[in-house]
């Protein structure tokens, strides 16, 4: 199995586990579903803040 190494913006993504049978497709599936996943997360701690920042406290 191998690994390499991509850019993806200004980051770089170490992808391993691949074969001669890996296709360019699959790897590129596995980088959008890693994406896709940083981006809910930020999303969640958006919504999360800006929720945070609503809340009222009356006394």
């Amino acid at each position: 199995m191998s690994t390499i190494t991509v850019r993806v913006g200004r980051e770089e993504k170490e992808i391993s586990g691949l074969t001669r049978k890996t296709t360019c497709s699959e790897v590129l599936q596995a980088l959008l579903k890693d994406k896709q996943t940083e981006w809910n997360a930020a999303r969640q701690n958006a919504e999360a803040s800006t929720t945070d920042e609503l809340e009222f406290n009356f006394s």
